[in-house]
């Protein structure tokens, strides 16, 4: 068994160890490089991210504030399209710090109260709520500091923004192309943000310091 593949079930690493799914998928490539490149599902990408310990808060919250920007709606608009002013507002100052702009932890936790409040009066189309609960955690990720925080708000703000395109169907079998044409976009941005070479150091690192050669 590659190293990779010992790494993820040593309970050193992850507890719980990674799911049997996703065992399953990944043990079927040479590597975890391999797998990274074919990877469909997100949360399974950003929970390597977490465990790995990757902490470059800027780039999670570009993952997120992507998410919301290419998530196709009924192939027409986006997740951002549908957003109305109060949402879109903070966001776009989310979206300004994610670009590299400096801005304070301040305002952006501003912001993140600002979009929290517009998710809480949401409308009642499933669609629109999620794109509001989208927006909201993106602004999350850029607000706190903390890289567990940061990430978990990245991967809520993918899975909502999923939730937006697929609720926008009328009919289920649409639903779930439109989920899986989400999640496959989704790894494309996270694999775009996230450059193997960054991911390897820190998979690397793990194994040296768990003794898995």
């Amino acid at each position: 068994m590659h190293k990779h593949f010992r790494l993820l079930i040593d309970k050193r690493f992850a507890n719980p160890i990674a799911c049997a799914d996703g065992m399953e998928f990944v043990t079927q490539f040479v590597s975890l490089k391999e797998a990274w490149f074919e990877f469909a599902r997100p949360d399974w990408m950003c929970w390597l991210l977490e465990k790995t310990g990757y902490n470059n808060q800027r780039k999670l919250t570009l993952i997120a504030v992507r998410c919301v920007r290419e998530t196709m709606i009924d192939g027409s608009k986006t997740v951002f399209d549908i957003l109305p002013e109060d949402a879109k507002a903070p966001f776009l100052i989310t979206e300004r710090y994610a670009m590299g702009e400096d801005i304070s932890i301040a305002e952006r936790r501003s912001a993140y109260r600002a979009a929290s409040e517009a998710a809480s009066w949401a409308a009642s189309r499933a669609s629109s709520r999620a794109a509001y609960r989208a927006a909201s955690w993106a602004s999350e990720a850029a607000s706190w500091s903390a890289s567990r925080a940061a990430y978990r708000a990245a991967y809520r703000a993918a899975y909502r923004a999923s939730w937006a395109a697929s609720w926008a169907a009328s009919r289920a079998s649409s639903r779930a192309a439109y989920r899986a044409a989400s999640w496959a976009k989704h790894c494309q941005i996270i694999r775009e943000v996230v450059l193997w070479p960054e991911l390897n150091r820190l998979i690397t690192k793990k194994c040296k310091e768990f003794g898995i050669v």
